[in-house]
């Protein structure tokens, strides 16, 4: 009966451990992947939602901006190693689209300029 009792107390002391090494060895692809990651942007993460209707209204042109603003005033805060939100989101997407764009793009477009100003000249 006094061991029931005991372990009842040392269960309740317990705290859970989010590791993901519980899931794979820090020896591992995935756990040394997991290590570098937490190194680069912390494993403590911290969730700010912002409310309101998401086509309607958050991420209409203005709010968007204020929004990337938001963000980039939490990326300023101390100990902040990474800030990700739709804010970021949508402009990551739009600089690798005209890079896209410009990388397949570029070189056709250059072929119709001089294509374009050598039919001028003749």
């Amino acid at each position: 009966m006094l061991l029931a009792v005991l372990a009842a107390v040392a269960v309740t002391q317990q705290r859970p451990v989010p590791s993901a090494g519980l899931l794979a060895g820090a020896d591992s692809p995935i756990g040394a992947a997991t290590v570098a990651q937490e190194t680069a942007l912390g494993s403590e993460p911290i969730i700010v939602l912002v409310g309101g209707d998401v086509a309607d209204g958050v991420l209409q042109p203005q709010n968007l901006l204020e929004l990337i603003g938001l963000e980039g005033k939490l990326a300023q805060i101390d100990g902040v190693r990474a800030v990700f939100g739709p804010g970021t989101f949508i402009n990551q997407t739009i600089v690798q689209l005209e890079e896209v764009i410009s990388s397949q793009l570029g070189p056709i477009a250059e072929r119709a300029d001089r294509a374009a100003e050598a039919a001028r000249r003749r």
